[in-house]
């Protein structure tokens, strides 16, 4: 069962709701457990890829809750 959240769409800029499958919850509660906060979620092929922020640390959780550490994601700088 996939979860629904509230998070910000990398490409329409505003809340929306997504979701997020079930293993994506489950990695992403717990990393909201270490401090971790969703930043938004890019749509993909694969299907949604959940950004995460935590300072200037950022992370990624695939849609079969994987995390990249270093993930290799370009981010749009906004003035």
């Amino acid at each position: 069962m996939d979860t629904v959240v509230e998070a910000e769409i990398e490409r329409r800029g505003s809340n929306a709701l997504v979701r997020l499958t079930q293993a994506q919850e489950l990695s992403v509660h717990a990393m909201q457990k270490l401090g971790w906060d969703i930043w938004f979620v890019r749509m993909t092929q694969r299907g949604p890829l959940a950004v995460l922020c935590r300072g200037e640390a950022i992370c990624t959780v695939d849609h079969l809750g994987n995390a990249s550490f270093s993930p290799t994601i370009t981010i749009r700088q906004h003035d």
